[in-house]
């Protein structure tokens, strides 16, 4: 998708705009220092861009040979644009590169269009948890 710039945040600027899309789609947006240190625990965040505006954003981080996706936001006037498909597909090419053999992320079980996604572009549901807030286990094998 040539409209998708998937931009890393690594710097202040940067920290500074992802706050400013997290107002937008956050209940509760990230402040700046929270965004810092997340950052030097080695979580790594970045900006979608479509068409020059601020689609949404991302936070990933490594553990156990794998890419683990903590959170995804996109914006409901950029979905069903392919979005998240872009950034899936550079999130694989990160697994090659860093020898990752999987991409695991966790769902709402209520959030059945983001389910329905993930089952269409090739996860596999693994485990699903009972709690307060209910979520699904889902992995794509690299």
């Amino acid at each position: 998708m040539n409209n998708l710039r998937i931009i890393p945040v690594v710097n202040e600027e940067l920290v500074y705009s992802l706050c400013a899309v997290s107002e937008e789609l956050l209940e509760t947006p990230f402040l700046p220092e929270t965004i810092c240190t997340d950052i030097s625990n080695d979580f790594e965040y970045f900006l979608l861009s479509y068409d020059y505006t601020f689609a949404g954003f991302s936070k990933i981080f490594t553990s156990d040979n794998r890419l683990q996706i903590d959170t995804i936001h996109i914006h409901e006037d950029f979905r069903k644009k392919g979005v998240f498909s872009s950034l899936l597909k550079n999130y694989i090419e990160l697994c090659h590169l860093r020898n990752l053999s999987k991409i695991v992320l966790t769902c709402s079980r209520n959030n059945q269009n983001a389910i329905n996604c993930f089952l269409h572009l090739g996860f596999k549901e693994t485990h699903k948890e009972v709690s307060v807030s209910p979520t699904i286990l889902m992995e794509l094998s690299i």
